[in-house]
């Protein structure tokens, strides 16, 4: 990601919320920066961040997430539905395989060259 800029506004998400917000980039140091309402000048009321993973400042468990943008969220929403269908189709097959032995060969052999494109880069 980035390296964020004052006043760039930011998309929020709460793990026990659905719905989002959109936030505004405080301040930035030289490890955090600050995350906040528009309106709002208290510094308590900012949410610290991480400037490398623009994860969460905290001792415990995260539970605010960033994005650059909704978009941003939507795309890893669906980059996660896409895995976790992925797995589904694969998961508990056992000895009965749901797809033909050709087909099973064509994913080996797709597997095999994504693991060489990784090595590569």
């Amino acid at each position: 990601m980035e390296k964020p800029v004052v006043g760039q506004q930011v998309y929020e998400r709460n793990t026990w919320s659905k719905q989002g917000r959109i936030k505004h980039v405080k301040s930035v140091g030289r490890k955090y920066f600050w995350v906040g309402e528009a309106d709002a000048v208290q510094e308590y009321l900012w949410q610290q961040y991480h400037l490398d993973t623009w994860r969460q400042k905290t001792d415990i468990s995260p539970h605010l997430f960033l994005y650059e943008s909704e978009d941003a969220y939507n795309q890893e929403q669906q980059l996660r539905q896409r895995w976790m269908n992925i797995q589904d189709f694969f998961q508990n097959t056992g000895s009965n395989p749901r797809i033909s032995e050709e087909q099973m060969i064509q994913i080996e052999t797709w597997i095999e060259q994504i693991k060489v494109d990784k090595s590569t880069r």
